[in-house]
């Protein structure tokens, strides 16, 4: 805020307040922003979706929460398979055995004790992202634990090929909101064949260079400091353009899923 004149800090303040909704709604949690007299700052104009959740009601909110490493393909294997990274450089998790099996793993185990693979309510692990997954041997790992389909930035080079409106905005890959239709396809496919689906996305948007696609409508919450802190702008806008959750939850609603938050 001090890169503000102070007359517009309550202005900006609201429009950082506005930055996470979604997020606000899923967790439970709000940011509870209040302007210089006390008062709480409007929503935003457009929700992304009708959320019917009573206000402090929310789903999974882990207070003080840490990234278990500094390397995201490192925090991979542990969000999956709940083993803490090993204490080396590069992603050597991605050759050498867990001490426990992962998630996709653990689905598959639940096929087998039912029978096979094509009994109803079969288990389907997936895993997308829009960004390369070939970086220090991601691949290798994500088909090693079980994912069963794995769609990466491989495809979407195929499919951008004959649609000039995709668009690259970064050096590794695609905005998330291009993997849109493909999951919409995967839950509809999964559905009709009565598979029980567990979804796994990694996200980029939020790294370095922090860009987002040109369509996306950007604010700007530096003031007169905002070139010494142009990179910080750019991300807060990122997490701004990943917190539109609400599109992807219109999606799940419309395909008959329910939700809990």
């Amino acid at each position: 805020m001090d890169s503000h004149e102070k007359s517009l800090r309550d202005e900006v303040n609201a429009r950082v307040s506005r930055m996470t909704p979604n997020a606000e709604k899923i967790t439970g949690k709000p940011g509870n922003y209040k302007s210089e007299n006390g008062s709480i700052y409007d929503p935003p104009a457009k929700p992304e979706w009708n959320d019917k959740t009573k206000p402090g009601f929310g789903g999974i909110n882990v207070i003080g929460g840490l990234t278990s490493s500094s390397v995201s393909t490192k925090s991979l294997d542990t969000a999956h398979c709940g083993a803490w990274p090993m204490a080396v450089n590069m992603f050597e998790e991605a050759v050498v055995e867990s001490y426990q099996p992962c998630i996709p793993q653990v689905l598959e185990l639940f096929n087998t004790l039912k029978g096979g693979n094509n009994t109803k309510d079969a288990k389907y692990p997936a895993f997308f992202q829009v960004f390369m997954d070939t970086y220090d041997r991601q691949d290798i790992f994500d088909s090693k634990i079980g994912f069963k389909y794995i769609f990466t930035k491989r495809k979407l080079d195929k499919e951008a090929h004959g649609k000039p409106e995709m668009e690259k905005i970064n050096y590794f890959g695609y905005p998330e909101t291009d993997l849109k239709e493909h999951i919409k396809k995967f839950i509809t496919n999964g559905l009709a064949n009565n598979q029980r689906l567990f979804i796994s996305h990694f996200t980029s948007t939020t790294y370095h260079p922090w860009d987002i696609p040109t369509w996306f409508e950007t604010e700007k919450y530096m003031g007169k400091e905002g070139k010494r802190h142009q990179d910080l702008n750019k991300y807060l806008n990122t997490v701004r353009f990943i917190d539109a959750w609400g599109h992807w939850v219109t999606t799940f609603l419309g395909l008959g899923l329910s939700f809990g938050f």
